[in-house]
């Protein structure tokens, strides 16, 4: 699943509709933390293998696979990731506690359309 806000300001929900099938389980997450930073590059890199070596893609196989959603607020398309999670889409709950914040903010007049990078000479 993807969630972005799009060119138009828009909030989109882009649900896929395939996974891969692993020929041999993932290893453990490990935290993105400085001290554990080797750990977490060499886990990535096993994940990076062995999504390469996936045997191959299957359906999803819930109800709203390979469907597109737009909504005008962070709040409706927070209630719309709830309703998904739901049904059994996978979506980690960091990526639902932002768009909380950013609904909160729209509600309380903080909003602000700041980009998530900002230019700088040179670059």
């Amino acid at each position: 699943m993807y969630v972005l806000r799009d060119v138009w300001g828009l909030y989109a929900i882009h649900v896929r509709n395939l996974r891969r099938v692993f020929t041999q389980p993932l290893p453990p997450r490990v935290p993105f933390h400085p001290a554990r930073m080797s750990e977490w590059i060499n886990r990535e890199a096993r994940v990076r293998e062995l999504t390469e070596r996936a045997s191959f893609l299957e359906p999803i196989g819930l109800p709203c696979d390979g469907q597109s959603y737009y909504f005008e607020t962070p709040a409706d398309c927070l209630a719309a990731l709830e309703q998904l999670r739901s049904m059994g889409y996978c979506l980690p709950q960091r990526a639902l506690d932002a768009l909380r914040v950013e609904a909160r903010d729209a509600t309380d007049g903080n909003a602000h359309r700041q980009p998530f990078f900002e230019a700088r000479d040179g670059l």
